[in-house]
């Protein structure tokens, strides 16, 4: 059994050394790649990281136009492992991670792996996250649940197998898409296995600060474009669903943004269409807020 671990990355020279030492010091004492592919940074991440002396470590440099996807498909291009594990050159493993990933492989036949990660503290305590006992969870209907629920994969956290990344031609390139081609490759396995499986454990850290690529690009937008690629495979009422889940995130979106009448609209409008679903509690908490600002704002 053979890991390929994918690593794109751009000007994140102290972040990626983390991310790649949190790979090499797995705990698991099988077979592992790191494949780095960098987009022309120019403060010094690629010299830094040649200084690693370990022929598992691989560095390719391309020009990606700004489309992680394309640095994660040429990743995933040079890649010999049998399986695929994404890692983003700002988060880190736990030690044990492909530990457990590789035990609970050999005793099910799941596709893909994915599990909670720990928010990045300023003096992280590795050890409190460990736990004695892994469990996991199936996923039930991982095409309904990545499409209608909000509740996102980290790509940081999934491991999933390199012939059915193959088959659906690995991420979208669209920039349209950009933060939101995970989804996207995500719904598309779905379309090929149902065995999607969570990991009941932190197995690692996400790293949130201003320069993380989700806070640079209105990520409702390519959440939209993501999932509405699927919208003829729907029924009616499928469809009104799937259009609340969008302008939901569009509201929150425009809250972040402070501009809370275009929130009050884009949220009232995802009630009205489907109000029944299963994120209404939550989307009556965001329009209490949206009202609350607005009110605080006039007074």
């Amino acid at each position: 059994m053979k890991f390929s671990i994918l690593i794109p990355t751009y000007n994140r020279r102290d972040f990626v050394l983390k991310a790649v030492m949190s790979v090499l010091s797995q705990t698991y004492d099988g077979d592992f790649e790191i494949i780095v592919v960098d987009n022309r940074s120019t403060d010094g991440t690629v010299e830094a990281l040649e200084e690693i002396s370990d022929a598992r470590v691989k560095i390719f440099s391309i020009e990606n136009g700004g489309v992680i996807a394309r640095s994660r498909n040429v990743a995933l291009e040079a890649a010999s492992g049998d399986w695929i594990a994404f890692l983003d050159s700002d988060d880190r493993w736990l030690p044990h991670k492909l530990e457990v990933i590789s035990r609970l492989i050999r005793i099910d036949a799941g596709d893909f792996y994915y599990h909670p990660m720990e928010i990045e503290q300023e003096t992280p305590n590795l050890l409190l996250l460990r736990n004695s006992r892994v469990s996991k969870t199936k996923m039930m209907h991982p095409f309904d649940h990545l499409l209608f629920q909000d509740s996102p994969i980290i790509c940081s956290s999934v491991v999933v197998k390199r012939s059915l990344l193959r088959r659906v031609g690995g991420m979208s390139e669209r920039k349209n898409m950009t933060g939101a081609e995970d989804l996207n490759c995500w719904l598309r396995l779905s379309l090929l296995t149902s065995r999607f499986f969570k990991i009941e454990e932190s197995l690692g850290y996400l790293k949130v600060h201003d320069g993380a690529a989700s806070t640079k690009v209105n990520g409702a937008r390519s959440h939209h474009y993501a999932v509405f690629q699927f919208r003829h495979m729907l029924s009616n009422n499928q469809k009104r669903r799937l259009a609340s889940v969008v302008l939901s995130r569009y509201a929150r979106y425009h809250l972040i943004k402070h501009e809370y009448r275009m929130a009050l609209e884009k949220q009232l409008c995802a009630l009205s269409l489907y109000s029944l679903h299963r994120s209404t509690f939550k989307n009556l908490v965001v329009l209490l807020l949206i009202i609350t600002k607005m009110l605080s704002r006039r007074w």
